[in-house]
């Protein structure tokens, strides 16, 4: 059971210290799912902070921990005789308990290291996480659950285009475990064809639309890699599928490989593979190589241990080169820049694949849709496009986020591609600060939430496990709370200005830069940061108040002119029957 993980319910008299300060005399609960420290704040009332273990990256204790050694510390309390555990999250921040008994300190740290453990992504049962034990503690005026369908996005699609339809095919997730229910295909496939191409396919991950441009009526089209391999196996039914999303204006159309030539080399001699040329004729195809899992996993690591580091500022820069961090990020915009020239300028469809279609796949995908479509950018359009392209595509944000950037890898299987891709959209912003309804809290918000949340967004693998612990029923939608009025003004832009064009943004090196409100929110001061920000708002506030002051007097003065001009018409009416004569009739 899980309370025999909790070897000490409480430690009293421990000092808890953040990134802003020290609070003495605190008292530590810990329970099943989470710590709870009790301080006394400066106005002497008292206050309580949760952390969740599901957002414990990895504790250090200060001591030693075998028993071995136990007997060469002190148990009693002295002046001397502080034992500190750091505790690293995965949203970043750093946190320090100072025990003052050596012996209440192990069983803390063993005791947290158990629960940590037992949350992780590949091993921990979801229905025992906090989202499915949250009280909804908020009115919830729109369900984000439903908010954002297969049939409202398809109602957007049929304003574009009649050539599609919504097919079952997947029902109970017949042929792919990691696809919704419900998908949008060509009208012309038939769910035989749909079933025949999901067997070629990695994990069953068939060719599908997620993005028809309303100009060019060209498709971005997403799936995993074929089942080639040595043998350079063949499927008509698949080739039919992809070149049906070929309309007519369009005779040829690109495949993007998210990987490198030797890479997929490799693959085919294992079964897998990318499309031969000679069966995909009206294809052409291009390899550009994105890291993932292992690669980019130690590169965040990196990135915040550089962050992380105090000493001088040569050392700090070259920390931060050799992450290699912001590389990724370029080569990410780089890629979608690709896909969005060939869909826009080029007015050619694309079809995105790499390995299993699940991790760099959606990335770039993701990222093209914010460049091509202006609603993307706006607050609804963005949660629209994380559900569809990363949540109901079958991201395993519950493996992927196991870890952050301090955690020793469990699995081998994590990986910070979603924060890359909030990355890349902050890099976005950043180019475009007026096109974009939206600000960086809401990125953060969202960087926080998929690796620890009291909602059940986040939580699970794909939309079968979603569905096989009812989690629509047992969790609250993050979109629920987001979109509430008074959570929704936080996120708000004010500079936005609606932008109906393509956005083209700058990927050369100096223009990438270091998301430092996220990274080093904890470990620099952002106070100037702030107050202009806030400084930016009262402006913009200020400019509202006159605008609308001036629209009120363009009123009222267009009232005047009305006035005067029905004032001067009377009184030349009544000079115009003085002057006429009278004729009298006997």
């Amino acid at each position: 059971m899980v309370t025999d993980l909790i070897r000490i319910p409480c430690v009293r008299n421990l000092i808890f210290r953040d990134h802003l300060q020290s609070y003495p005399e605190s008292i530590l609960n810990v329970t099943l799912h989470n710590v709870i420290i009790t301080h006394k704040q400066a106005d002497g009332n008292y206050k309580e902070l949760w952390i969740f273990y599901t957002n414990m990256d990895a504790i250090q204790p200060k001591f030693p921990m075998k028993n071995e050694f136990r007997s060469q510390l002190p148990l009693s309390p002295s002046l001397s005789s502080i034992y500190t555990i750091i505790v690293r999250l995965k949203t970043l921040e750093t946190c320090y308990f100072d025990v003052p008994v050596l012996d209440d300190a192990i069983k803390l740290a063993e005791s947290l290291d158990a629960l940590i453990t037992n949350t992780d992504g590949l091993t921990c049962d979801v229905t025992f996480l906090f989202p499915f034990c949250f009280p909804r503690d908020f009115e919830v005026i729109q369900d984000g659950w439903t908010a954002f369908s297969v049939e409202s996005e398809f109602s957007r699609l049929q304003a574009i285009s009649d050539e599609w339809r919504i097919s079952d095919v997947n029902k109970d997730f017949a042929i792919c475990e990691t696809y919704p229910e419900r998908l949008v295909v060509p009208k012309s496939i038939t769910d035989d064809f749909l079933k025949r191409s999901a067997s070629f396919r990695s994990y069953g991950r068939f060719p599908i639309l997620c993005y028809l441009h309303k100009s060019s009526k060209s498709c971005l089209i997403r799936c995993a890699q074929p089942l080639v391999g040595p043998s350079v196996r063949r499927c008509k039914e698949d080739e039919g599928l992809v070149n049906a999303m070929l309309t007519q204006r369009h005779k040829k159309g690109w495949i993007l490989d998210t990987r490198h030539q030797n890479i997929v080399k490799n693959a085919q001699s294992k079964g897998g593979g990318c499309e031969p040329d000679q069966h995909y004729a009206l294809w052409k195809r291009h390899h550009r190589h994105l890291d993932k899992q292992n690669v980019l996993q130690e590169s965040f690591m990196k990135l915040m241990d550089a962050c992380t580091d105090q000493s001088e500022k040569d050392r700090w820069l070259s920390k931060l080169e050799s992450s290699n961090w912001l590389l990724h990020v370029k080569e990410a915009l780089t890629t979608a820049c690709i896909v969005a020239q060939t869909i826009d300028c080029e007015e050619t469809s694309v079809v995105v694949h790499g390995s299993d279609g699940w991790d760099t796949t959606l990335l770039i995908t993701s990222l093209a849709q914010i460049l091509l479509d202006p609603d993307c950018r706006t607050i609804t359009g963005f949660e629209a496009l994380i559900e569809r392209e990363w949540i109901q595509a079958g991201h395993p944000f519950r493996v992927r986020c196991t870890r952050s950037a301090f955690g020793k890898t469990s699995h081998g299987q994590e990986s910070p591609l979603f924060t890359l891709f909030l990355d890349c959209t902050w890099q976005l912003l950043q180019q475009f600060a007026c096109s974009f309804e939206f600000n960086d809290a809401l990125l953060i918000e969202l960087f926080q939430h998929a690796y620890s949340s009291k909602f059940g967004t986040f939580i699970f693998n794909n939309e079968k496990e979603k569905k096989k612990y009812n989690g629509i029923k047992h969790t609250v939608s993050l979109w629920s709370y987001f979109n509430r009025p008074e959570i929704l003004h936080t996120f708000l832009n004010p500079f936005y200005e609606p932008n109906l064009h393509v956005l083209w943004p700058s990927v050369a090196a100096p223009s990438i830069i270091l998301w430092r409100s996220l990274y080093l929110r904890f470990y620099e001061n952002q106070t100037p940061q702030r107050e202009v920000w806030d400084e930016y708002l009262l402006i913009k506030e200020k400019e509202i108040q006159l605008r609308s002051y001036v629209n009120k007097l363009r009123q009222e003065l267009l009232e005047l002119e009305r006035k005067c001009t029905e004032k001067n018409s009377n009184t030349t009416s009544m000079i115009k029957m003085e002057k006429d004569p009278v004729t009298t009739i006997t």
